[in-house]
């Protein structure tokens, strides 16, 4: 049996050393070499003095809108705030990884390491030949609503996000989903996009399912529960490139807070308009 065993082992070896002078279509075409991934590191850290103690910095909000943006304590993400501390700050470290996957696709990782944990903040693949203006983008990204949502913390012009991104989206819209974008071949730049996302943003959204202290359950929204649409162009006038943008979410709403010991909930539905103008001359 053994005997057997072994001739067989030695036969297929044979067929298979073969196979590529008698079946030049079975060659393996793979080449690992082609598709190493760019791979870069950014650090961010931070020097920081304030005209307000540390411990004046958790009151500070929008009432009605959003709760501290300094130490509010119920951030699940590893995402530290930003400069959180007067004096020295480690704010984050991003590992990005890119590759092409082939000739149709490419696939983008962007991993946040911070001192509170890691986030894996953006892993997506991109459609890159379809033609036709047309790009698809799926897993989790930065949604394109607005000019600055999209952009990471280290290309920001100031350090911290504008206070309308902070109030009502918590910096940042930054979802599992499906992202369609076109941009058809006219002579100035025109953009639209569409976006199906989970919708798990709670600074203005959210759709878990909440239960109170008293056992009262606020239901939460059906997935996906959010939907963006935008659309951006831009053109120059002489030495001056104007790059003006329209943009619109509207999501399902599950908000639950713990304000001064009193259990606060909304169920409803939102929207957000963004009218944006940017000049460059």
């Amino acid at each position: 049996m053994k005997k057997f065993l072994y001739l067989a082992l030695y036969a297929s070896t044979l067929l298979y050393a073969d196979a590529p002078a008698l079946k030049p279509m079975q060659e393996r075409t793979f080449v690992q070499s082609q598709y190493m991934p760019d791979i870069s590191l950014i650090a961010d850290l931070s020097m920081v003095s304030r005209n307000k103690e540390q411990d004046e910095l958790p009151a500070y909000s929008i009432p009605g809108v959003s709760e501290a943006f300094f130490g509010s304590g119920d951030n699940e993400h590893s995402h530290g705030t930003y400069n959180a501390e007067n004096g020295f700050n480690l704010n984050y470290a991003e590992l990005v990884m890119s590759s092409s996957v082939d000739p149709f696709l490419s696939f983008d990782a962007v991993f946040h390491f911070a001192q509170e944990g890691v986030d894996i903040e953006e892993a997506y693949f991109t459609t890159t030949a379809l033609g036709h203006g047309v790009r698809i983008r799926g897993g989790k990204f930065l949604s394109g609503f607005g000019r600055h949502n999209a952009q990471h913390h280290h290309i920001w012009d100031f350090s911290d996000a504008p206070l309308i991104y902070q109030g009502f989206l918590g910096g940042a819209l930054n979802e599992k989903g499906l992202q369609f974008q076109y941009t058809p071949a006219l002579s100035e730049y025109v953009m639209l996009g569409a976006e199906v996302l989970q919708g798990e943003n709670e600074s203005t959204f959210g759709n878990r399912t909440q239960t109170f202290e008293n056992n009262d359950t606020l239901k939460g929204a059906e997935a996906p529960s959010m939907f963006v649409a935008y659309a951006k162009t831009s053109f120059d006038i002489g030495e001056t490139t104007v790059i003006p943008g329209l943009a619109y979410v509207y999501g399902e709403t599950r908000s639950y807070h713990l304000h001064e010991g009193v259990e606060e909930a909304f169920s409803g539905v939102s929207w957000i308009y963004n009218a944006e103008l940017t000049v460059k001359h």
